[in-house]
C-alpha cells in the first residue's frame, strides 16, 4: 500500500475515533485490525483533529 494511502486511512480511523466510533467499528469501515486502530489513536494529538472529545489515552 502506498504511503499517502496509509495516511490518509489512519487520518479516517482518528476522526471515526473522535467521533466516539468503538475500534471495532473503526477497523471494519477502513480496513484495518483493532489492534491497528488503537495505536493511530494512542500516538495523536487531540488537536489535530476538530472534535467535541476531550482527550482520551492520547500520548502528548
Amino acid at each position: 500500500m502506498e504511503p499517502k494511502t496509509q495516511e490518509q486511512l489512519r487520518e479516517q480511523a482518528i476522526r471515526l475515533w473522535h467521533k466516539g466510533k468503538k475500534y471495532a467499528e473503526i477497523a471494519d469501515i477502513v480496513g484495518v485490525s483493532e489492534n491497528t486502530v488503537g495505536k493511530h489513536t494512542q500516538v495523536t494529538p487531540v488537536s489535530t483533529f476538530s472534535s467535541s472529545h476531550t482527550e482520551r489515552n492520547v500520548i502528548p
